[in-house]
């Protein structure tokens, strides 16, 4: 079925999606091409009109993705001390503890949404304190801070940049007012958060490492999504049955692929490149479509050809977070609920760049 973003870009000669995995390994690999400059695109607007976008610049001047420089290997470097196998396993025992009273909380004898149950928790129970965020208004928070995702969406409008710049510089304020309460109020844990980290470290002013903070925690939507897309698919393709932990387990890279929320790795062609025959102009923007390309592998092909998780140094800083969540997660779920009868369900079809149930219903059999 044809999304709306492939309907958009029928007439748009300046864009391609492509979805051979031999052409995106070339392209990931080639210098050619970059992560959309959307700071530059900022600036230049700001030349030609009165708008100033000064706050939606400090995000993605400290967002990964936004990034193809020197400010991108320096942020990576600090992400990856959070990130790295080492610390979060000092994380296991916090984990463990929430994502069981997560599931431990859903109540047996009702539908379960999976959205309200498991994709809101992640963001409230994991990711807030493992981050260090506590803003005052968590529902607006969370709203606005998804936002900094739809960045990366193409053909923004003018109208809709300026709605992000009022949005974010109201975030901004909100979370820095609510600064000096976090360490006060902030669950007891035995780890520092990453906002600690960053503050600590120096590397960056206060206003930089909050900004910092929000951009992974707006990083943190795809292992959300991917959570409720991992046991929406377990159960639908076993007819409402759990599978057993082991089988999970050695075949989670293969469930992480059909389960990937992200849609599309983005770059922009920065000379005119013919890659396999086909001319890519300077300027031209390309969607490396995640899912169809790793689908059109033969069957020997192994987990490490596909790009759940991005490729390259833009490979997701985050990634043994979202397995290790998920190994714990999956299986607790599970456990808890052997068989179910799967119900309704609907897709965002807004969402032009992630795979996101608006719903997903599971009705619980005792």
């Amino acid at each position: 079925m044809e999304t709306k973003l492939e309907r958009a870009l029928e007439n748009n000669d300046r864009m391609v999606i492509v979805n051979n995995m031999q052409l995106a390994r070339a392209i990931l690999s080639s210098n050619t091409f970059a992560v959309p400059n959307l700071y530059n695109f900022l600036t230049r607007l700001e030349e030609c009109t009165e708008d100033s976008f000064e706050t939606t610049k400090l995000f993605i001047n400290t967002s990964l993705f936004f990034l193809e420089n020197e400010q991108h290997e320096n942020l990576r470097k600090l992400a990856m001390v959070f990130f790295s196998n080492k610390n979060i396993a000092r994380w296991d025992s916090f984990l463990l503890s929430h994502l069981t009273n997560m599931v431990d909380g859903i109540d047996i004898r009702q539908r379960v949404n999976l959205v309200d149950s498991i994709a809101v928790p992640i963001f409230k129970k994991i990711a807030r304190p493992m981050l260090g965020l506590f803003p005052s208004e968590e529902e607006s928070f969370d709203t606005k801070a998804m936002m900094l995702q739809q960045l990366v969406e193409p053909m923004q409008s003018l109208s809709r940049l300026k709605k992000f710049e009022s949005d974010l510089a109201g975030l901004l304020h909100n979370l820095r007012n609510q600064s000096e309460k976090t360490f006060a109020v902030r669950e007891r844990c035995k780890n520092d958060s990453f906002l600690e980290m960053m503050l600590k470290d120096g590397s960056m002013n206060d206003i930089e490492c909050h900004a910092f903070a929000v951009s992974m925690f707006a990083a943190i939507a795809p292992l959300a999504q991917t959570a409720v897309n991992m046991l929406a698919h377990i159960y639908t393709i076993n007819t409402g049955n759990a599978i057993s932990e082991k089988c999970f387990l050695d075949n989670f890279e293969e469930y992480l692929w059909f389960a990937t929320a992200p849609k599309y790795i983005h770059r922009i062609a920065l000379k005119d490149e013919i890659i396999q025959g086909i001319t890519f102009e300077q300027g031209k923007t390309i969607l490396l479509d995640i899912h169809a390309v790793s689908a059109a592998l033969p069957k020997e092909h192994t987990c490490p050809n596909y790009v759940s998780f991005g490729a390259g140094k833009h490979l997701c800083v985050g990634a043994s977070l979202s397995k290790r969540v998920l190994k714990i997660l999956v299986p607790l779920f599970m456990k808890r609920f052997p068989k179910v009868r799967v119900g309704e369900s609907k897709i965002n079809d807004s969402n032009l760049i992630a795979n996101e149930f608006n719903y997903f219903y599971m009705y619980p059999i005792d």
